[in-house]
């Protein structure tokens, strides 16, 4: 994989980047794949998606205060509560009139809100890319109460698909000539030998992940400003990157010239 792979895409008029094409489980038990996109914070042209606190007393995503912001006034390009900042209660403004990016309303038909999402967590971050993959699929929370699955059936509230990226995607994003010597390695030290500057997933910020800390419910995972996976307090405030599978009937199609997926030529998509 090279640094800056062309992985760049349109989706609800900014650029979005491809995670890849997922094997994937719906609420009825069949897998499929979809194609998985990130929203990346700081690429040309958006707005800063800003920093929130994963919640204010557990690490369990179905009932995290993100989760409810996420799939709620940033789904619906609404207006409500949200808290980030020193966990100070504000109002945030996805309507695109705002500091916030606009919301999804208008691309809602092209996310697949029927993914079962593996909500699973390791018991330490010192653990490789293929290993953190094996344990967003388990059974380890931090409570047996909190679920390891996310879907429409046992959301308290609602499940509109958007979620955040996994450490391991974040483990497997990393390129050139160092691949191979850094998914040997734990993602806690991915600041060193070079495996965070040759990721594309990073970038100067620091950024909570969807899967928590198996270990005690009152942390989180995210990656930092050296690159390293580590494990925060759950009230403090980091950046938000939204993710999404799209839905199996989207096309994808290449236009212009050679450079398809690039930054200046992003890959376009229709139903």
């Amino acid at each position: 994989m090279e640094l800056n792979p062309n992985n760049y895409i349109i989706f609800n008029n900014e650029i979005w980047r491809i995670v890849g094409v997922m094997k994937v489980q719906n609420s009825k038990g069949i897998i499929e794949e979809r194609l998985k996109i990130v929203r990346q914070n700081g690429i040309e042209g958006q707005k800063n998606f800003g920093s929130y606190i994963y919640d204010l007393s557990k690490n369990d995503w179905i009932t995290s205060i993100l989760k409810d912001m996420l799939n709620s006034i940033y789904y619906n390009s609404g207006i409500g509560d949200c808290y980030h900042k020193n966990i100070e209660k504000e109002q945030c403004d996805f309507t695109g009139n705002g500091d916030q990016p606009n919301g999804l309303k208008n691309v809602q038909n092209m996310i697949d809100n029927d993914i079962v999402w593996n909500i699973g967590g390791a018991l330490t971050s010192e653990v490789t890319a293929s290993e953190y993959y094996e344990s967003e699929r388990s059974e380890f929370t931090a409570n047996i109460n909190f679920p390891n699955v996310w879907n429409a059936e046992n959301d308290l509230l609602f499940h509109n698909g958007v979620g955040l990226i996994y450490p391991s995607d974040f483990g497997y994003a990393v390129g050139l000539n160092v691949q191979n010597a850094c998914l040997s390695k734990d993602l806690h030290h991915y600041s060193f030998d070079g495996c965070f500057s040759k990721n594309w997933l990073f970038q100067i910020t620091w950024n909570w992940f969807i899967t928590p800390d198996a270990s005690d419910y009152r942390i989180g995972i995210y990656f930092n400003a050296d690159g390293a996976v580590a494990n925060p307090w759950i009230y403090d405030s980091y950046q938000v990157w939204p993710t999404v599978y799209l839905k199996n009937n989207i096309s994808i199609f290449e236009h212009r010239d050679n450079m398809y997926g690039s930054i200046s030529n992003p890959f376009q998509i229709s139903l």
